[in-house]
């Protein structure tokens, strides 16, 4: 699915894990919605499984899944002593090599609005605010920040670096 590990990359220093994120085609997005149902059923049960969906359902009204056409990035985390250091530069320009101009229509990715750092380096790498989802969601274990919709279009940034 798509919290799986197969769409998963890691950055490596020395041995030592520094970055993480998904990378996927937005072509996957109905397998992996019934994939996660079928675990979410089987964790819970049926009883309890639709309050899980319900609040699943919730949260891509804010964080929406990609469309067909789009090259999705997601998850992405440089670990916190590190950042600065232009790792996050680096393994986005190397996760975006997975943009196919014959697929893809653009890369999109969300980024909370309380996280400006993150927004700045994804506007450096050529991605534009497309819209801002507002968001009501949270209970007594947290909230869910608004988010700002992302996206670069194919062939952005081709030239050598």
């Amino acid at each position: 699915g798509e919290f799986g590990w197969r769409n998963h990359r890691v950055a490596e220093i020395e041995g030592q894990v520094v970055a993480a994120a998904a990378a996927f085609d937005g072509r996957a997005v109905l397998r992996f919605t019934m994939a996660n149902a079928l675990q979410i059923l089987r964790f819970y049960g049926p009883s309890r499984a639709w309050a899980v969906i319900g609040r699943g359902l919730r949260t891509e009204a804010i964080i929406r899944p990609p469309r067909a056409e789009e090259y999705y990035l997601g998850h992405v985390g440089v670990r916190a002593e590190l950042r600065g250091h232009g790792i996050g530069t680096h393994f986005m320009r190397t996760l975006l090599e997975g943009l196919d101009v014959n697929r893809h229509r653009c890369a999109v990715l969300d980024v909370a609005v309380t996280n400006p750092r993150a927004q700045l380096l994804y506007e450096r790498l050529g991605f534009a605010v497309e819209a801002r989802r507002v968001s009501a969601l949270q209970n007594p274990r947290g909230r869910v920040a608004d988010h700002y919709r992302l996206s670069r279009p194919v062939g952005h940034g081709r030239s050598p670096d």
